[in-house]
Parts: structure tokens; C-alpha cells; sequence
């Protein structure tokens, strides 16, 4: 299409768009389906040792492929412990420790440590890496005839593992921000979670290791942070004097910055007060379209102490809700109170609450939030039962986030993964640590790791495939043996689930809806080159130029009135409307001169 149709396409879209009715876009043509993304935390030996490997839904038999996402140089120190992934995208955040050299050594200081007067090693800082999906799957599907690949980005350095089928590609990780946090022990891994195209929440190891017992109290717990995009463009980050909130600039192309937004604060005592560090097992962000209530739901382990004995000293695991109310800071957020059931600001859980909604002796291994009615979905562990059996789902009612400015809870709901001999080749429990949610469908996928000490046959950790379906509550399995290297470990948010056919193309702030607020983003960007792929700077397209201009604006206008709208109406600022008509003049003015 030259120049002129193009014009006369954008203008022609525009009238109409003003005339529109509310449509669903498109399906996206680079990806549809359901995919999962997920943490190979291997160190040595594995076929994608440290890498994010991707499943298909539609064949969960063999990944299609692995994006390595080490550490710069050969000793391989970058570790990613924790995900989240842009729903509209399929673009995957991940964070990762980053020491230069191995713990325990003498640290020696670079020339650009020096340069810039940080020193790598000694602020305990988190790398924040982004894969740009669309972009590695169309080079899979179009350039590796879709066989399993792991992708070396090359700038991270050194080969990805045993995989013969290696393929550099510059860009298939992007380092886009380095976060400040303090000096944890990082035992435990990170979590983290996906707001928006500016904004992630993560929750932070806690501030002083758990292996010295007086080093367990409220004080010390761990921290609710939002990693806030200061920049697209890199060395804008800043940090505060003691190297605990903010961001740095090595080798970064954006820059991100980390606020402490509270501390969890969810290992009560008897009286229900805070007294100890919170042993934070899963979180799920939601945002409510009814009352506006924001925040992270989170599942805190208490170890789902069953004593048959004296049931009064059941632990079950809490679940409470973080609410945000103030991304820049710790004003205003904080634990939400329910209307009813325990301690005001949590519930217990219990194995099966459909049978006895007080027993307080359930324990989890995940938490999801269903973003059509914000209701939960939680994965009851029999792995860790104290007599085990094979997990459960149990789902719950929030009747409302905002009753007289408390969580009102509804009514309780269980299923049971249903394994047979036949769909299995081991005897182990079915481990549910790592299961991803597809809410679109109302589908859980378990990845199930099977152990050296199962009988199965070399090479050990053999990985299983199964869905569960809530609506029908029947067990499917998917795969048997689908990986043989993949290693995971239990803590940390490794692995997530996204379906990119319920994507809304040109809804570029992620408000599910394509109007005003995504043309302003288009126009405001008009004629730059950012980030390819980068929805909030305007590139709608992804051609992998990252050029904003009028193919962006097309997307945008071919798509006007898509999804529901978010809110009361937006008008357009003046500057875009001006934006516009310089846009056109611009377009005619360019083809003139190549007349």
C-alpha cells in the first residue's frame, strides 16, 4: 500500500470509527491459542539450563522452544527466579539475581563500576529482562520450521546448553532495567506480577535471612514493591543513599525503578496480630472494574498443620488481600479487612471447606484471581497433605471488594485432580507447586514433576502434562514425559499462562478497550523509533522497527471500539487532535517529495 492509500485508509477508518459500535478486534495473526512460560532453573547439564522455555497449549508433548536468559559471562551467575507475563502481548518480565561474581568470593571492582560509582556486587540488585514473544515465535514458526530451538539472545554471552539446535538471535532478551533492593538471602525467590506496561508488583525475599531464628519478626519481613518504568530510554534511574528502593543503569535500554509499597506482614499470632516473617507462597494481581479496589491477593504457608489428635492445633495456610491504593509509596496500602470468617484480615484455609469451613487445616501450593469475576481460584496441595492425596481446586465467591470498605466472601467450591494408572508412569502424588491458569476457559494445566526415585527410566525429571477443567471438573491428560531437563524449584512465581486470543489489538494501555487513551499514545509518539513492541510508546504495528507512524495508526483506527470501556468517557487532548492534522500533512508532505 503507498503512501496515499495509506492516508486515505487512516482518514476513511477514522470516520468511521466515530460512527462505530463497539466490535471485538481481530484475532492477533503472529500467536493465538494458550501458551505457558517457564523457568528452566537448571545450572548445569540441562538442554536450556537457566532459560524461559514456551509450551503450546494445543501440544504440550515437546516445548516449542527456550530463550536462555544467563548471566553475561561463563560462570553464569544471573539466576531468573520469578515471571509474570503481559497478557496482551505474551511478552514475558522476568526477574533475575545478578551478581557479577560467585557468592563468597573477593569482589573486585570493573572499569564501569568504577565509572558509574556503583559496585555490581554489593547492592543486591535484581535484573529485570523482557522476551519479546510475537517476535521469537515468528522466527520459530517462519525461520526454524517450528522444531524446538533455544534462543541465545547474544548479548548475554555464552551457549544456552545441549541443545544442537542453538540459534543466536540479538533481542530475544532486553535488558530493561536493573531494580534496587536491599542485600536479601535469596533463598527464597521473588514473586511478581503484571499490572501494566509501566508498572509490575513483586514481593521481596525478606530484608534479613531466616536461618538465625531472632531474625524473624514483623520488622523483617518481606516487602511489597511496585517496579515502576521511569523511562523508555535508558540512564534516567535513580537510587536512594542506601541502595534500597530505585534503579541503576548498566546496560539497561529503560529505566526501572523499585518503591516499597509495604511489608506483608501476614504471619499472625493467636491474637491476629503480625509477628514473625510471612512464608509467602503464590500472589495474584487484580484490579476490580466495579469498585475500583486494586491489589495482590497472597497465599502465606503456615504448613497446613493437620492433627486428627487435637484439631486445636491445626495451622492452616491464611490468604489475604494487599490492597494498593498508592503505587508511588506505602501511603494508604495495606491489608484489607473481610466482613466475615477468622482474623479480619485474612481466612484460613482448610482442606475441603465445602465439608467443614473451620477446620483451619489446609495447605496450598497456588492462588489465581478470575479477572472476568474476581473470584478465586486456589490450588489445595496433596503433595504436602499429611495424608497425601491427589490436589484440589478450591474456589471462593468475592460478592464484593468494597463492602462498607471490606472484601465481602461468597460461597465455597472444590474439585479434585483425577489421575489414573494409566495416565501416569510413576507413583508419586501429582506435585501441583507448578500450575498456570487459563481463566478464559476456566482450565488449569499442572506441570507435574516426576522424581529420581519413582522408577523412572534415565534421564531423570521426566515432567507430566494435565488439564483440569472446572467448568466439567474433568482431568485430561496432556502429555507424559514432555521435557527431560526442565528443573524447578518450589518457591517463586516460575512459570504462567497467557491466551493471546483473548488479546484486543490496538489496545495499547491494556484498559481493554481501543478509543481515545490508545490514538493519544499513537500521535504522542508520532515519528519516533522506540522500543519495538513497546504497546505504551505508540508501536501498535510490531514490525520490529519500532517506527510510530501510520501503520500504528491504522491498527488503532481499524480496531476503534473494541472491548468495553474502561470508565467515564476520554477526551482527546488537544495536542493529539493537532497531532492528527500535523500527522496527515506530514504523510502528504513526504510523498510529495519523493514525487
Amino acid at each position: 500500500m503507498d503512501r496515499k492509500s495509506s492516508l486515505r485508509f487512516a482518514t476513511g477508518a477514522l470516520l468511521t470509527a466515530l460512527l462505530a459500535t463497539p466490535a471485538m478486534a481481530a484475532l492477533p495473526t503472529t500467536a493465538e491459542g494458550g501458551f505457558v512460560a517457564l523457568i528452566d532453573k537448571q545450572n548445569n547439564f540441562g538442554d536450556s539450563r537457566k532459560s524461559i522455555v514456551f509450551y503450546s497449549t494445543q501440544d504440550m508433548s515437546t516445548p516449542m522452544f527456550a530463550v536462555f536468559a544467563g548471566e553475561i559471562i561463563s560462570g553464569d551467575h544471573r539466576s531468573p527466579n520469578s515471571l509474570t507475563v503481559d497478557p496482551s502481548t505474551g511478552d514475558v518480565y522476568v526477574l533475575a539475581d545478578n551478581r557479577d561474581q560467585p557468592v563468597g568470593t573477593i569482589f573486585t571492582p570493573t572499569a564501569q563500576d568504577i565509572l558509574d560509582g556503583v559496585l555490581a556486587n554489593t547492592e543486591g540488585d535484581h535484573d529485570l529482562l523482557k522476551i519479546p514473544f510475537a517476535t521469537i515465535f515468528d522466527d520459530w514458526v517462519n525461520n526454524q520450521g517450528q522444531a524446538y530451538t533455544t534462543y541465545n539472545p547474544g548479548a548475554f554471552g555464552h551457549e544456552s546448553g545441549g541443545n544442537s539446535n542453538q540459534v543466536t538471535l540479538a533481542g530475544a532478551v532486553e535488558k530493561i532495567g536493573e531494580i534496587a533492593r536491599p542485600l536479601n538471602g535469596d533463598f527464597f525467590d521473588t514473586h511478581i506480577e503484571f499490572v501494566d506496561q509501566n508498572t509490575l508488583v513483586m514481593i521481596d525475599s525478606p530484608i534479613i535471612s531466616q536461618v538465625n531464628p531472632l531474625n524473624d519478626t514483623a520488622a523483617n519481613d518481606s516487602q511489597v514493591r511496585a517496579l515502576v518504568r521511569v523511562s523508555t530510554s535508558p540512564g534516567a534511574a535513580t537510587v536512594n543513599a542506601g541502595l534500597t528502593e530505585g534503579g541503576f543503569n548498566q546496560g539497561t535500554t529503560e529505566s526501572w525503578e523499585s518503591v516499597v509499597l509495604g511489608k506483608v506482614n501476614m504471619d499472625f499470632d493467636a491474637l491476629g496480630v503480625p509477628n514473625g516473617v510471612s512464608d509467602v507462597e503464590d500472589i495474584a494481581y487484580y484490579s476490580d472494574p466495579v469498585t475500583g479496589v486494586k491489589g495482590l491477593w497472597i497465599g502465606e504457608s503456615d504448613g497446613g498443620v493437620n492433627d486428627l489428635v487435637t484439631p486445636a492445633n491445626n495451622r492452616g495456610d491464611d490468604v489475604s488481600f494487599f490492597e494498593i491504593t498508592n503505587f508511588a509509596g506505602t501511603a494508604g496500602n495495606g491489608l484489607r479487612d473481610f466482613t466475615s470468617q477468622g482474623t479480619a484480615a485474612r481466612f484460613i484455609l482448610d482442606d475441603d471447606p465445602t465439608l467443614d469451613p473451620s477446620a483451619n487445616n489446609g495447605s496450598h501450593d497456588r492462588i489465581f484471581v478470575n479477572s472476568n469475576d474476581g473470584s478465586l481460584v486456589i490450588v489445595e496441595s496433596g503433595f504436602f497433605d499429611s495424608t497425601q492425596d491427589e490436589p484440589s481446586v478450591i474456589t471462593r465467591a468475592i460478592t464484593s471488594y468494597d463492602n462498607a470498605g471490606q472484601i465481602e466472601a461468597g460461597a465455597w467450591g472444590i474439585q479434585q485432580l483425577v489421575v489414573t494408572g494409566v495416565d501416569d508412569d510413576d507413583t508419586q502424588i501429582t506435585d501441583s507447586r507448578w500450575t498456570v491458569y487459563d481463566d478464559v476457559n476456566n482450565d488449569l494445566y499442572i506441570y507435574d514433576a516426576d522424581s529420581a526415585t519413582d522408577g523412572s527410566p534415565p534421564p531423570i525429571f521426566n515432567h507430566d502434562w494435565y488439564k483440569l477443567d472446572l467448568d466439567t471438573g474433568i482431568t485430561t491428560l496432556m502429555a507424559l514425559n514432555s521435557d527431560l531437563s526442565t528443573g524447578l524449584f518450589s518457591n517463586g512465581d516460575q512459570l504462567a499462562f497467557f491466551n493471546l486470543s483473548s488479546a484486543i489489538i490496538g489496545d495499547l494501555n491494556g484498559d481493554g478497550f481501543v478509543g481515545i487513551a490508545d490514538l493519544n499514545i499513537v500521535l504522542g509518539n508520532w515519528n519516533l523509533t522506540v522500543t519495538p513492541g513497546d504497546l505504551l510508546a505508540g508501536d501498535a504495528q510490531d514490525d520490529g522497527t519500532g517506527f510510530v507512524g501510520i501503520a500504528d495508526l491504522n491498527v488503532v483506527l481499524g480496531n476503534w471500539n473494541a472491548g468495553t470501556p474502561p470508565g467515564p468517557a476520554v477526551v482527546p487532548e488537544p495536542a493529539s487532535l493537532a497531532l492528527l492534522t500535523m500527522a496527515g500533512g506530514a504523510i502528504i508532505s513526504r510523498r510529495r517529495s519523493k514525487a
